[in-house]
């Protein structure tokens, strides 16, 4: 997973030295068949017409703010072909949407019953469509494990893995494995 990348527009390292002005004349997105590419290029801040720095923090910014929407796993910023002689730039956003969530399942380990299943499924708050970011995975870790450890399993491990759903575009299904581990009782408290 990349933070974004931006493309040396004009090809020398001199460029940085030396930033330019520039006019947005185009911007089209790419990599985002089920997204809205409008919204997309209105939450960059990329919009035509804008006047622009290049190198400059124009671009980082845009990529910012685009990464805030927790969309996307990887975020680039091209332009496309080179500045015309007006000064009008053509830029192409190139974004990689993140899975969504398909399904999730419990493995078949003996480890959690039906019961159980049912008031995980309650608290950790997946469905499908849902966006995987890496927060969700480590989020729904923890509560499953916080769930096990409020019963006396303090030594519980869970582990998330992520299969490709095939019957749906950049879909993932979770298989939620939990090793309970022994309960653990106090036997007796001194004071």
């Amino acid at each position: 997973v990349s933070f974004g990348q931006i493309v040396d527009v004009i090809g020398s390292d001199e460029s940085y030295l030396n930033p330019q002005k520039y006019t947005i004349a185009g911007v089209r997105v790419s990599g985002a068949p089920y997204y809205d590419e409008s919204a997309i290029i209105l939450i960059s801040g990329l919009t035509v017409g804008k006047e622009i720095t290049i190198p400059g923090d124009d671009i980082s910014s845009a990529i910012k703010k685009l990464w805030e929407q927790e969309l996307f796993s990887d975020i680039q910023i091209l332009m496309d072909g080179s500045p015309k002689p007006n000064g009008d730039v053509y830029l192409i956003i190139q974004v990689e949407g993140r899975p969504k969530l398909s399904s999730f399942t419990f493995a078949l380990n003996g480890e959690v019953s039906k019961s159980e299943a049912d008031k995980i499924r309650e608290i950790i708050n997946l469905y499908s469509g849902k966006t995987i970011t890496e927060s969700l995975v480590k989020n729904t870790e923890n509560i499953v494990r916080g769930f096990y450890q409020e019963k006396g399993y303090w030594k519980t491990s869970v582990t998330i893995t992520q299969e490709m759903d095939t019957t749906a575009f950049n879909s993932r299904k979770f298989l939620i494995t939990v090793n309970k581990g022994e309960k653990i009782k106090i036997g007796a408290i001194n004071f």
